[in-house]
Formats: structure tokens, sequence, C-alpha cells
């Protein structure tokens, strides 16, 4: 975590260290983390803490880019009510799991698979997850949208 703001992330909140009462552990407040860019370390490598990283971008064409510039692939997710960017992204995607209008969750119908550097692949899944599938990735998604 002090690599990414050394590294020019902002802490927008979080980032400190938790004291509990009666001491002891190691515990961490969830860090927000903006003015990320894409060539920074936090950008480019999988962080296992409570850290989420924001990466501004202008239009989809560059989402997407930023997205499949990566030497990971597990899951992916879009929230979005536009058909056409939905469909571009669930064709264009390099991740094992999709998610549209939905974060990314373990279903246990679907393999827990991932490609690129990130993935044991869909021929090492057991038990339920255990299924022969045709295509790269397979898209998971849920209506939420409201009027409101």
């Amino acid at each position: 975590m002090t690599r990414a703001v050394s590294g020019g992330g902002v802490v927008a909140a979080g980032g400190h260290r938790l004291e509990l009462p009666g001491g002891g552990g190691y515990f961490y407040a969830p860090m927000i983390l903006s003015s990320v860019t894409r060539d920074r370390e936090i950008a480019r490598q999988e962080v296992f803490g409570p850290m989420l990283s924001f990466i501004v971008y202008d239009i989809f064409d560059e989402a997407l880019s930023i997205a499949n510039d990566t030497a990971f692939g597990l899951s992916s997710c879009l929230y979005s009510k536009r058909t056409d960017l939905v469909e571009r992204f669930v064709a264009e995607s390099e991740s094992g799991m999709l998610h549209v209008n939905a974060g990314s969750f373990l279903e246990n119908h679907l393999p827990f698979v991932g490609i690129k550097d990130r993935s044991v692949g869909v021929e090492y899944q057991t038990g339920l997850r255990q299924c022969n599938f045709t295509q790269p990735n397979m898209p998971f998604t849920v209506e939420r949208w409201s009027d409101t």
C-alpha cells in the first residue's frame, strides 16, 4: 500500500492501520486510491489486501483497453444499459468470468476460471463447477435497473 502511494496514487479514503481493543493483530482500513494510471505498479499487479483503485477514462474503447492491458484475466464486470457496449464487452474482454450489471461473485453452476496468468483452467475444476464449456468466457447478467 505504501508503494501504491509512493508510485503516485492518492488516498481518497481509508488506508490506515486499525487499532483494535486489546491490541494485537494486523488490520488495515480498506483504502480507496485515486490518481492511478495504467502504467503504475498498483494497476499492473494483483493486490491481496483491502484496496480499490480507480483509473479514469473518457470513452469505452479506452476503458476496454485498460481492462485488457494486464497479465491477469480472472474476472471483469460492466454496468451499462447500452446493449451495444455490453455486446462488445462480452466479445472483447480478456477475462474468464464476465459479469454484466452485477459485481463479480461466485456462481456454483459456473466454473471459477480465468485466462492469461491467473487461472487453473476449466479442465481443473472439480465438483459442481466441473463442466465442458465451448467458449473461453461466459457472461453472467443480472437486471437491476429501475426508473427511480
